[in-house]
């Protein structure tokens, strides 16, 4: 139907769980800026208020794949701010099986992270699913 490719926005989906993990194309050079005009926080901070459906969804935050810990502490402040659940990756992204090519994570980096996310939001997918 002509209605399933109509343009919507995500917050439209009405989603029960969120994982918020990107980050990845953030110039490095964000990492180092004295005076940036929005920060990346503030911007993730932004997304996360936009697709929050109060009493309805449940958040979850990520560290990204790659090392970047700026971006990992911008996205932390903000999970500590609401009280929701900040997932650490970095076992994921040290380990050297799971880097494929380019350094971007190969099957077992993305089964390494799918596996995570799913840990973490087990128990939420099983209140949902209980209703």
């Amino acid at each position: 139907p002509e209605e399933m490719y109509k343009e919507r926005n995500a917050v439209d989906l009405k989603a029960d769980i969120v994982i918020m993990f990107f980050g990845a194309n953030v110039p490095r050079t964000y990492d180092e800026m004295e005076n940036k005009p929005k920060t990346f926080g503030q911007a993730y901070e932004d997304m996360r208020n936009f697709l929050k459906i109060d009493g309805v969804n449940t958040i979850y935050h990520s560290m990204g794949f790659y090392v970047r810990p700026v971006l990992d502490a911008e996205k932390k402040a903000v999970a500590d701010k609401y009280g929701e659940m900040f997932i650490d990756m970095t076992d994921i992204r040290e380990r050297d099986d799971t880097h494929g090519r380019f350094n971007h994570p190969g099957d077992v980096g993305m089964a390494a992270i799918a596996d995570r996310f799913f840990e973490a939001i087990e128990p939420r997918v099983k209140e949902i699913c209980s209703k």
